[in-house]
């Protein structure tokens, strides 16, 4: 119900419907966040906040080590942000068109602000072009880190 300037997805995918009927309809944050594996989320996050969704991933080594809390068992964390413009997959920088291009440079001003606050806090961050190809990155990482886990 308060205002936020960031509003952090970090459910799993299959607790996303309900973690968003949770937050008020009339909540409008500055940047949503989403820091979730897959390719579903983007488009309900769309649906919900529209051009105020960034793209989101964390490199991080964490476990949850009881309920509520979370251990940081790595030397890194890095987060990549992003923006991509209204239903494109591509870097809003290339998008042409006076509304498209005012989103885009909306989306850059988000992204620098949460690249600030995380850089203030000690955490990296770093800003990525995001692009079919990346996504596709991503899931085989993802494959990749899944067998390997499951093989332990």
């Amino acid at each position: 119900d308060e205002p936020v300037h960031v509003l952090w997805v970090t459910v799993k995918a299959p607790a996303l419907p309900a973690a968003l009927a949770r937050v008020a309809p009339r909540l409008t944050p500055d940047s949503v966040v989403p820091l979730l594996n897959g390719l579903d989320h983007p488009r309900a996050l769309r649906e919900r906040f529209g051009a105020r969704q960034l793209v989101g991933a964390i490199l991080i080594e964490a476990e949850r080590t009881a309920p509520g809390r979370v251990t940081w068992n790595s030397l890194y964390a890095d987060i990549s942000l992003a923006t991509t413009a209204a239903g494109t997959g591509t870097d809003a920088r290339t998008v042409a068109g006076s509304g498209e291009a005012t989103e885009a440079r909306d989306g850059e001003r988000r992204v620098a602000r949460v690249v600030g606050v995380l850089g203030g806090g000690g955490l990296g961050c770093t800003t990525r072009r995001v692009t079919a190809g990346g996504v596709v990155l991503k899931v085989l990482f993802l494959l990749l880190l899944a067998l390997g886990n499951t093989a332990r």
